[in-house]
């Protein structure tokens, strides 16, 4: 996959991760939006998220509580993963199992968290066949999990 173009407000979500099965909070999938939008193809696997930047893209009217939620957020995959399932045959399936970060640090002091993906992680992210691109404004304003989950399905089949 090449370098997405956009800039770091246009999010890159693979069809994979669209598709696989996991439940995650509305403010949960704003995380994995903010370091989806990070990714490019290079050998980077830490990526700082700085609420900052992302929280004047919410149209909310008290942004002073987005750092303290979007960190409880990220508090709570800790320990938590996917699994990808490619079908062989109709008898065969492989199952991967990924953690959705191998290393978290939290930065109260500067509003950021930095995360880190793994390496076979980060592979697959970009070596991906189909991917939803979307402006990361839009699904951080969407209040439900299920509309964003609906977002997400709709923009994989838009065209």
């Amino acid at each position: 996959m090449e370098n997405k173009k956009g800039g770091n407000l246009i999010c890159m979500r693979p069809a994979s991760i669209v598709e696989a099965r996991f439940n995650l909070t509305r403010r949960q999938n704003d995380i994995l939006d903010m370091v989806f939008a990070s990714i490019e193809n290079d050998n980077k696997l830490q990526y700082d998220v700085d609420i900052n930047k992302y929280a004047k893209l919410y149209s909310l009217k008290d942004k002073s509580s987005i750092y303290s939620e979007l960190k409880k957020a990220v508090k709570s995959f800790e320990g938590k993963g996917f699994a990808i399932v490619t079908k062989i045959n109709e008898k065969k399936e492989d199952r991967d199992y990924f953690a959705w970060f191998s290393h978290i640090k939290y930065r109260d002091g500067e509003g950021k968290i930095t995360v880190e993906l793994g390496q076979t992680l980060k592979q697959i992210l970009l070596e991906v066949k189909r991917v939803v691109y979307y402006k990361i404004e839009y699904s951080l304003n969407l209040n439900s999990i299920y509309s964003k989950r609906l977002y997400y399905y709709l923009k994989l089949y838009e065209d």
